[in-house]
């Protein structure tokens, strides 16, 4: 599984693309990303590997930046489908599931005990 934050920073992921050259790192790659909760689609054009060996190829993405909140152009934290194509997209090298996570990340809550005495026993205590 592949795993990014939704920062717009450049990020790797390594993985094997079937048919891709082992020798060469001039054939771009497309990456293609659902959501699997909003099947919002983000599409990564073009992408040369950094790497490309027998066992592997690194390609680098940045995820966009929220520029304008009424567009909500960051990537939802959750499951991705990810298919990686040829610049043409006539040719899929892999597909893989992806976990892309929130920057900053989510906050676990904490809770405060029940106090005897207390008559709101249906409310949630937060520190």
């Amino acid at each position: 599984m592949i795993q990014i934050t939704n920062a717009n920073t450049e990020q790797s992921i390594y993985l094997k693309l079937e048919g891709y050259s082992a020798k060469a790192t001039t054939e771009t790659v497309t990456v293609v990303m659902t959501s699997q909760l909003t099947g919002k689609v983000q599409e990564f054009a073009d992408i040369t590997p950094t790497t490309t060996n027998g066992r592997y190829q690194e390609l680098k993405v940045a995820p966009p930046a929220e520029t304008d909140p009424a567009t909500n152009a960051v990537m939802e934290e959750g499951l991705y489908l990810v298919t990686f194509y040829n610049t043409a997209k006539t040719t899929v090298f892999a597909t893989r599931l992806a976990f892309v996570s929130n920057v900053p990340f989510f906050g676990e809550a904490t809770y405060d005990a029940y106090q005897v005495g207390d008559n709101t026993a249906y409310n949630v205590y937060t520190q």
